[in-house]
């Protein structure tokens, strides 16, 4: 007789009082109900704990309290504790927008046996500003791919196989910023990558987030690239590519919204990691005609 796949919903959350109750009514109602529900309150200062006690759920709801660490402790701690086949990452502030997310991920593992991860299509939401699809189908060497960026939708679109997570240890604490495509890419060297093709979850993003600490979500956008590196080595001309396209982001932000000493101070990490192919891209023409402007004066 075959077996039921079982799934652990995995939500961390912090301060999420207003939203924890909505994301938990989107895991309610899939056609293809999870076997546990398991929230980590990352020391919230709000009222998160008594909105999780309070709620009335029809699967079994656990609470686990922590001080505050991070998503990646939390999503740690609830992955320690988690008794599913899969893992289902939600956030607190997300939503589960299709009924059936979590039946067409389970279709896909069913007919997949070698897959590790499995993501949807995402809507996000950027700042009032516009609302875009992410739809990142990965049909080739996926572990190639997140060396460059991260096609993993989105973190809460993501079905990913119990004990191969575990195997790896889960997310890196270490890193505040990327460690959910560090883990993606543990996931991918060990095994497929599928895309749910239907947009199954919403996320609200903020396009400032990037620069907005300055230099230390670049600190650890190096760090990931390095622990990238160590899992597939590359040729020194290739490992250039990958640091310029790793910091193509941050250099393409920091200009727009018009922090030209931080793209500068970006400018000159990137020349050090990619060289000559800096050098040739688009990104540096305003570092150059910076440069030139100094020796003119």
């Amino acid at each position: 007789m075959k077996k039921n796949l079982t799934v652990s919903v995995i939500i961390p959350a912090y301060n999420a009082e207003v939203t924890i109750a909505r994301a938990l009514d989107s895991v309610m109602a899939q056609t293809y109900l999870p076997a546990e529900v398991i929230v980590v309150n990352d020391g919230s200062s709000d009222n998160t704990s008594d909105v999780v006690e309070g709620y009335s759920s029809a699967i079994p709801l656990r609470l686990i309290e922590v001080p505050n660490g991070g998503p990646a402790r939390a999503r740690n701690t609830a992955i320690d504790a988690a008794i599913g086949d899969w893992l289902a990452f939600l956030d607190a502030d997300d939503l589960w927008i299709s009924k059936d997310k979590l039946a067409l991920q389970i279709s896909v593992a069913e007919e997949h046996p070698g897959a590790t991860v499995i993501d949807t299509f995402a809507e996000i939401y950027w700042d009032e500003a516009r609302t875009n699809i992410n739809r990142y189908i990965k049909k080739d060497d996926a572990l190639s791919l997140l060396m460059k960026k991260n096609i993993i939708n989105a973190t809460s679109s993501v079905l990913a196989k119990t004990e191969t997570v575990k195997e790896v240890g889960g997310f890196d604490p270490s890193l505040r910023f990327g460690e959910d495509r560090l883990l993606w890419a543990n996931l991918a060297k060990r095994g497929e990558v599928h895309t749910v093709e239907n947009v199954c979850i919403f996320k609200e993003n903020s396009e400032t987030n990037l620069t907005a600490k300055g230099l230390a979500n670049i600190d650890y956008r190096e760090q990931l690239v390095k622990k990238l590196l160590a899992l597939k080595p590359v040729s020194r001309s290739e490992e250039r590519k990958l640091w310029l396209v790793n910091y193509e982001e941050f250099l393409r932000k920091a200009l727009k919204n018009k922090r030209f000493d931080l793209y500068n101070l970006i400018a000159i990490r990137t020349y050090k990691k990619s060289g000559v192919q800096f050098l040739l891209s688009r990104y540096s023409l305003y570092f150059i005609a910076s440069l030139l402007i100094s020796k003119l004066k």
